[in-house]
């Protein structure tokens, strides 16, 4: 026989309410590190290359092609910042029917493209 010296009616606690709270607050702190995570790293898949396309073209370029794309740090990239989400390296034709190589550096979500002459 078990002598029990809780006062009467008095709860445990801890338990398995508390458990639970404390696997839903691990959960949310595991998704919170993802999305940051995702943000920080991903987020170069989030820039089309039309935008840096455009960009381009809004400079006076023309015929415009994309030789190569940096979607993972476009900071090392030449001229482009760790701000930037995403780099392209162009090839096109400038005002004066040259064909040029240039860079563009695009952000994302909010910051447009840089163009930048190699």
């Amino acid at each position: 026989m078990s002598l029990d010296l809780r006062t009467p009616g008095a709860k445990v606690a801890g338990g398995f309410a508390s458990f639970l709270k404390i696997i839903g607050v691990l959960i949310l702190l595991v998704l919170a590190g993802l999305t940051v995570l995702m943000f920080t790293t991903c987020r170069g898949q989030m820039v089309s290359k039309d935008k840096a396309v455009e960009a381009a073209e809004a400079y006076g370029f023309k015929d415009v092609k994309v030789l190569e794309e940096h979607r993972v740090s476009p900071g090392m990239v030449g001229g482009c910042s760790g701000n930037d989400a995403a780099a392209f390296d162009l090839a096109a034709t400038n005002s004066n029917a040259m064909r040029v190589n240039i860079v563009a550096c695009c952000g994302w979500p909010f910051k447009g493209c840089t163009i930048r002459v190699k």
